[in-house]
């Protein structure tokens, strides 16, 4: 679900609980994902849209285009942090 990102799912993230696997699953794989992309960087935290560099994308590998969806699923993160 969460592979290596599960501590630091424990702690930052809403914990969920679903009688369908299915959702419970997809949720967590959300989560990773989330963290996959998630930086700090010496401008501060961004959220990269490619996990390989490519040759289109902004600083730090970043587009603007996405953040509309990371920013809806950051503000559930309890990590004022990032």
């Amino acid at each position: 679900e969460c592979g290596s990102a599960r501590h630091w799912a424990s702690i930052r993230v809403p914990q969920f609980e679903c009688s369908e696997p299915v959702l419970t699953s997809a949720y967590w794989y959300r989560w990773r994902v989330f963290k996959l992309h998630l930086s700090k960087t010496h401008d501060g935290w961004v959220l990269s849209e490619f996990l390989p560099k490519v040759n289109w994308a902004g600083p730090h590998n970043t587009i603007n285009c996405a953040f509309g969806h990371h920013a809806a699923d950051g503000r559930w993160l309890r990590d004022s942090t990032v």
